[in-house]
């Protein structure tokens, strides 16, 4: 179920990412929430008797909030704040172009690639096996 969950988020962020480099805002709306919400649902489906786990739903919201800032900031910042982070819009905005500008640029030359952000530290990972959180 772990694999489930983090291949869909990654894949959210690379169309996500590529929507917002073509301008196209709905559609990176899309799939940054409506399509990544769908994905956390059928996961919520499918662990439904040994349950969620946490690190998976925490690294979704901050994927999330990170993925829809530049769209509804205030909505990505007060989110950002409940996961206890201390930030401003500009900062949540920042963040997010940091995390898709190194995907793209790791991206282009490995086929296997993601962001992770953690504590306000980037983190990029490479590889047939992408560690789905940090710990």
């Amino acid at each position: 179920m772990k694999d489930f969950i983090c291949s869909e988020i990654n894949l959210k962020i690379r169309e996500t990412d590529d929507n917002y480099q073509r301008m196209l805002f709905k559609e990176a709306l899309r799939t940054g929430f409506y399509e990544l919400q769908a994905s956390r649902d059928k996961y919520r489906e499918l662990t439904l008797t040994e349950g969620m786990n946490k690190d998976l739903v925490i690294r979704f919201i901050e994927v999330q909030a990170v993925l829809l800032s530049p769209i509804c900031p205030h909505v990505a910042e007060h989110v950002w704040e409940l996961l206890g982070k201390v930030s401003c819009t500009k900062t949540v905005t920042l963040l997010m172009c940091d995390i898709l500008l190194c995907f793209v640029n790791v991206s282009k030359t490995l086929s296997h690639t993601t962001a992770v952000l953690k504590n306000s530290t980037l983190f990029c990972f490479m590889g047939e096996k992408v560690p789905c959180t940090l710990g």
